[in-house]
């Protein structure tokens, strides 16, 4: 079977969960704090979606200023994580990351907004509504994650997976 590899670039403010978030897609062990955690930007995850094999090459960004435009061109997608529980999180994907998503990364498939750290209480600064809307007003998917409660840890991946798979056999 073809292996398809694929770049996804995760934006986010750092603190947001990104690194267990991809900790948790790629060896599943939750780590609680970006102090304990190495630095896995460049990571491997191998999924099967729709008969498909895929290789999703993960590239994390927290500081939009330092980004290599050259090393993004080729994503097929990109994941903007904010913390749901962090509005200044969500304004910096609304104002700092998705102005960069077009000059960066203009030939990704696919774009997501991800709500992460949903496991934690009390509510969450930012609500679901809010994500949904903003994700549909920018054309971009959504989904809520826990990388601690292991809620939705590949459905990122697993939509990727579906809007390539259903490309791929549209072409065949």
């Amino acid at each position: 079977m073809h292996v398809q590899t694929l770049k996804v670039v995760i934006f986010g403010c750092e603190s947001v969960g990104k690194s267990s978030f991809v900790n948790m897609n790629v060896g599943g062990n939750y780590v609680s704090s970006a102090y304990d955690y190495v630095d896995n930007s460049g990571t491997i995850k191998t999924m099967e979606v729709n008969g498909v094999k895929f290789q999703f090459q993960i590239l994390m960004i927290h500081d939009p200023y330092i980004i290599n435009e050259f090393d993004l061109y080729d994503a097929a997608a990109v994941f903007f994580m904010y913390d749901s529980t962090d509005r200044a999180t969500f304004k910096a994907i609304e104002n700092t990351y998705l102005p960069k998503l077009q000059r960066c990364c203009p030939n990704a498939l696919i774009s997501i907004l991800i709500a992460s750290k949903v496991d934690k209480w009390p509510a969450p600064e930012v609500t679901s509504d809010e994500g949904h809307l903003t994700a549909l007003m920018n054309n971009l998917h959504f989904c809520e994650v826990s990388s601690k409660d292991n809620i939705n840890i590949q459905k990122p991946f697993v939509i990727v997976g579906d809007v390539v798979s259903k490309l791929i056999r549209s072409r065949a």
